[in-house]
């Protein structure tokens, strides 16, 4: 029992961590990863009640449980909504969409006269949440009927489910042939979700059989591994989906110039070879990575790492560091700071009437002006207003 709680307590503080990460990602898509890690924190927020229920700890479970419960009912909808976004490509909530947050309205007005009301039994709620998993709760916890919000959570439960199955099926990214990164992952995120409510509903079913081990905090425990365990071992999904910005619509530029003896996938699911670059692959793919450095400007980003830059170009990471450190002969920052540098000097003369050397450094993608000092040092061998003095 104490193994099991170490890890559980182990496996929650990860996944707290990892979704905090995702909300406040500051990436283009930003609502995908926010619906995520709502499910997430939601899901760590659940086994925490559990443990807390299960070890008769009720000083700090009336206000996790007042917390997390409106959180429940905002689960299921936020599901959906992932999956929709990511199969439509798309950026913003509708007017009607909205509405899907309803239920944890619904909730919160639950909760909000009674919170913490000495009226509430705690205790006994304690013992139904040890008993049904937060299920299915017949204590009066708040305004409506313990009935109603058991009822209307499973009813949520079944219904966003079945909405985001039929969201997957019936899109064209599901019905290509091909299991690219992108399909596998949303296939991977709706099968996790299912057996995690399937295991939550079977606990109505057969909760008086098992009372004498913690099968439910087992089985969570073990889906919980078993996230972590299988996107470790595809890295290409969690590289390219929760960690970094991928445009997963956008067919990869310039993907005729990347070997293809032998195929295999990166994190954007866009094939590659993994053999050694020959000097002629060398070439050809150090003109890709500098066309797209003149063209796209993606330096301008004072956020912008190598990771981005594979993204763009649709190749491995260790195939952009490869063709920076040994062809090139830079390191990344300093070869991305030459670009900025370049643009730098490019834009001075139109605009040293308009901005700052600090104003204009930050919009070529320079973080302070201490850093872009000392890069035009380096790329020139003297400071901005002794080299444009010379001109």
């Amino acid at each position: 029992m104490n193994t099991i709680n170490i890890i559980l307590v182990s496996v929650c503080f990860l996944f707290l961590i990892f979704s905090l990460h995702l909300f406040f990602t500051n990436r283009d898509i930003r609502k995908l990863t926010r619906f995520l890690s709502i499910i997430i924190f939601t899901r760590v927020g659940q086994i925490i009640i559990l443990l807390l229920a299960n070890h008769h700890q009720l000083g700090l479970f009336p206000f996790l449980y007042i917390f997390f419960t409106p959180l429940y009912y905002i689960i299921p909808a936020c599901l959906f909504l992932y999956i929709k976004f990511f199969v439509n490509d798309q950026k913003q909530l509708t007017t009607k969409e909205w509405l899907h947050f309803t239920p944890f309205i619904i909730a919160f007005i639950h909760f909000i006269p009674l919170s913490f009301d000495h009226q509430v039994n705690w205790e006994a709620v304690a013992n139904l949440v040890s008993q049904s998993k937060n299920i299915f709760i017949t204590e009066k916890t708040g305004v409506f009927p313990a009935i109603f919000m058991a009822s209307f959570r499973i009813a949520l439960m079944v219904s966003y489910l079945s909405m985001s199955w039929i969201t997957l099926i019936n899109s064209k990214l599901f019905k290509q042939k091909k299991w690219r990164a992108n399909k596998i992952w949303l296939f991977f995120i709706l099968t996790a979700a299912t057996l995690f409510h399937a295991i939550s509903i079977s606990s109505l079913f057969i909760q008086y059989q098992f009372n004498s081990f913690p099968w439910f905090l087992t089985l969570h425990c073990i889906a919980l591994t078993f996230v972590i365990l299988y996107l470790l071992h595809k890295p290409n999904l969690l590289y390219g989906y929760l960690l970094v910005n991928v445009n997963i619509h956008k067919k990869q530029a310039n993907s005729s110039f990347i070997r293809k003896d032998k195929k295999t996938e990166d994190f954007t699911g866009t094939p590659y070879n993994p053999i050694s670059l020959d000097n002629e692959q060398y070439t050809v793919d150090q003109s890709l990575l500098e066309m797209t450095m003149s063209t796209k400007k993606p330096f301008l980003d004072p956020n912008f790492q190598i990771l981005d830059l594979a993204n763009l170009l649709g190749i491995p990471v260790h195939q952009c560091s490869q063709i920076i450190n040994n062809h090139i002969g830079k390191n990344f920052r300093d070869w991305t700071n030459r670009y900025r540098v370049l643009y730098f000097i490019e834009m001075y003369p139109e605009k040293k009437n308009q901005l700052t050397i600090e104003a204009l450094a930050n919009e070529s993608g320079f973080k302070s002006l201490t850093t872009f000092y000392t890069a035009f040092k380096k790329e020139t061998g003297v400071m901005p207003k002794q080299y444009f003095s010379k001109e």
